[in-house]
């Protein structure tokens, strides 16, 4: 038996990624490498293993796709850090300033107009939104995530940093970039109920035609 290396992430920090290290030893014990720096023994890679899926934690394959879809999330995120020590450690941690509202988000239960995303159209949304961002536009510069989108107009919603919010931008498709502000027009909400409030009305007035 040879030494061999896993990575664990805990499940219930998405979208954080929070990872631990599992050295399985060639004696036939282990010992787990934690995100905080701990390290902790154990006699064997069963125990080891069994303690982490007590912790919650899962091998990143055996991530649900759905579930990360649900919480804006892309498979290519899901990336074991690299390194050793103390060029290791920094990189077992990442805790996303609007992750709180991504967790809120994945919660609900989405009706149309309103759709969540699906991995391909993330990066075509995040980029049409940078193309036709001035300087001068009041999102300009910000971090920004895909989420949702509206199937009956080029309404999506993204979930901004610095500071948290939710802003439903009405995407242009300019074929002169970037627009000149306020356009595209934005409508931001500091809290998530406030927006789910509104996919409320959205949906009753969809309904109706």
């Amino acid at each position: 038996m040879t030494d061999k290396l896993e990575w664990w992430i805990d499940e219930t920090s998405l979208p954080d990624l929070i990872w631990a290290r599992l050295h399985c030893l060639s004696d036939g014990s282990a010992k787990i490498f934690h995100a905080d720096g701990r390290t902790k023994r154990f006699d064997s890679v069963r125990d080891a293993q069994n303690a982490l899926s007590e912790d919650e934690y899962v091998h990143p394959e055996s991530l649900d796709r759905g579930d990360l879809t649900r919480l804006g999330m892309l498979e290519r995120e899901i990336q074991p850090p690299s390194g050793e020590g103390a060029q290791l450690l920094p990189h077992m941690r990442r805790v996303l300033e609007c992750a709180d509202a991504m967790r809120d988000l994945a919660a609900v239960r989405w009706q149309q107009p309103w759709t969540l995303l699906s991995p391909a159209e993330h990066d075509r949304f995040l980029d049409e939104l940078r193309r036709e961002l001035d300087v001068r536009h009041v999102l300009y510069g910000r971090l920004a995530r895909p989420f949702l989108k509206r199937v009956d107009r080029d309404d999506v919603l993204y979930v901004m940093s610095g500071p948290t919010q939710l802003a439903v931008v009405h995407l242009t498709y300019t074929s002169t970039p970037p627009e000149q502000p306020p356009s595209p027009t934005t409508t931001t909400y500091d809290r998530v109920w406030e927006f789910v409030d509104r996919t409320h009305r959205d949906a009753t007035a969809y309904e109706a035609g």
